[in-house]
């Protein structure tokens, strides 16, 4: 591998506090938990027997290497370039001579890592969601690849988030354009990564579970680094190696009716293969099983920035967002009211005994657009939601803590199209915006927080972790200095 990914930075400040420095580190604690190594090295193990044959362990299942001719490697996703280098690292020494190890796995263009003899594919701009052409020939490289499986062959297939656009290849009479479109209308329309995934994958020839449909391998393990609230493996990058029978036309004419998508709204070459279809129609498999495996997830990442908070003395508190539909303008909003004193997350954020408090929150809010959206993403409108709440509370006459800390970022590195992984706000910076009569308020209209914090400061900047399970929330309030217990109304 090119780097370690557990040495992030973060946008340096030099008037940084105690709390600022404190909620990167526990932040970065969280991401380097998710890292792609750590998670492939506790999940493929390996033992040798009194043969001397090399055995892997993979769930509960035992496997002998000598039992297959080839491994391949196959994937998709902003982790699964990291997790190829690392399956890669620890397979390669293992296999005897004769024994064959090869694989394509699609990437954004900012994957720095490299696999051997399995080609880390480059296919899309980062920070675009969107499948481009270069996915699409990757994607055709992966298919004849699962095409040619035998039972002599290992097959691995690395699934993380980012692959519903990574692994794309749409069906017989909808363009690649169409498809785009389509994503793009209801990602505006504010959908879940549930939505857009339910409704992604009945476009496509690998999604649902059509990747694996007429595979022959004699064992095929897909390793799936969750980014999907509730680790739904049907759905995390559209789900191409879990077969689901609830993925019908229907099922995605039922998301235009969640998000109030009128039909004539979509190109007409997907209307046209949305159109019902009898039960018999429906693709079923007709390969040999295959077993999916979640090796991480968000509750990993969240778990570890916990621990890393309680290290530095903190009473910490964490949480999953169980609605998938609350947007980050709520999110920030509520997060505002803990740091106030008023939160409704389990427990009160007053400091007890003047000890320190962290709320540890993690999730993935929507964005709903306005008709002409600036630069932004979740993470800075979270923030960005969350400052407007603390400074008009201050025009209420509510008294706020003087020490407290609201951080925001995707574990991923990207928030929406920008280069910043996030926000970061304090007390420093409610001064800051105070004297220089800057007002959140138009920024979040037109959906364009990334510009009020370049030029306000606050981003967070982390470029690729090489990981990516969902956003993490890191919200700190110092046990001294508060100025009383005022709520907002």
């Amino acid at each position: 591998m090119q780097r370690n990914n557990d040495d992030m930075s973060i946008e340096p400040k030099a008037t940084r506090k105690t709390l600022a420095s404190d909620a990167e580190a526990i932040f970065r604690r969280g991401v380097a938990a998710v890292q792609p190594r750590r998670l492939i090295e506790r999940a493929v193990q390996f033992s040798s027997d009194a043969a001397h044959d090399v055995n892997l362990l993979l769930g509960t299942e035992w496997l002998k290497l000598d039992d297959y001719q080839r491994f391949v490697v196959v994937g998709a996703g902003k982790a699964s370039g990291a997790m190829a280098a690392a399956l890669v690292e620890l397979l390669q020494p293992r296999l005897s001579l004769g024994q064959e190890l090869l694989g394509w796995v699609n990437v954004p263009d900012d994957c720095q890592d490299l696999a051997g003899p399995v080609r880390i594919h480059r296919s899309r701009p980062a920070g675009s969601n969107l499948p481009t052409d270069r996915v699409v020939a990757g994607t055709r490289e992966i298919v004849a690849l699962v095409d040619s499986l035998t039972p002599s062959d290992l097959c691995f297939c690395l699934v993380s988030g980012g692959g519903s656009a990574l692994l794309a290849w749409p069906v017989e009479g909808v363009s690649l354009m169409d498809k785009r479109q389509a994503s793009q209308l209801l990602a505006a329309r504010g959908a879940t990564i549930q939505q857009l995934n339910r409704f992604r994958r009945q476009l496509s020839q690998v999604k649902g579970g059509r990747l694996v449909t007429r595979q022959q391998a004699g064992k095929f393990i897909s390793l799936i680094l969750s980014d999907v609230l509730g680790d739904p493996l049907e759905l995390i990058a559209s789900g191409p190696t879990v077969i689901d029978p609830t993925n019908t036309p229907e099922s995605a004419r039922a998301v235009l009716s969640e998000l109030g998508i009128a039909w004539n709204d979509l190109p007409a070459s997907i209307r046209r293969h949305l159109q019902p279809v009898e039960p018999d129609d429906i693709p079923q498999p007709a390969g040999r099983p295959v077993v999916n495996l979640l090796v991480g997830s968000l509750e990993i990442a969240v778990a570890a920035a916990a621990e890393e908070a309680r290290a530095r003395g903190y009473e910490a508190t964490t949480e999953i967002q169980a609605r998938t539909e609350v947007t980050a303008f709520e999110e920030g909003q509520r997060l505002a009211d803990w740091i106030v004193g008023c939160g409704q997350t389990g427990e009160p954020s007053q400091p007890k005994n003047g000890q320190s408090t962290c709320l540890i929150s993690g999730g993935e809010p929507v964005v709903k657009l306005c008709a002409d959206p600036g630069l932004g993403g979740r993470n800075q409108e979270l923030v960005l939601s969350g400052l407007a709440r603390l400074l008009a509370a201050e025009t209420e006459s509510v008294s706020l803590p003087s020490d407290f800390c609201l951080l925001s970022a995707g574990t991923d590195g990207e928030d929406g199209t920008t280069t910043a992984a996030g926000a970061r706000i304090d007390g420093d910076f409610i001064t800051h915006c105070r004297d220089l009569r800057l007002d959140p308020t138009p920024y979040l209209q037109g959906n364009d927080s990334y510009r009020f914090f370049a030029h306000a400061g606050g981003l967070v900047l982390t470029g690729p972790t090489g990981t990516n399970v969902g956003d993490l929330r890191v919200v700190l309030r110092g046990g001294q200095g508060t100025k009383g217990e005022n709520q907002l109304n």
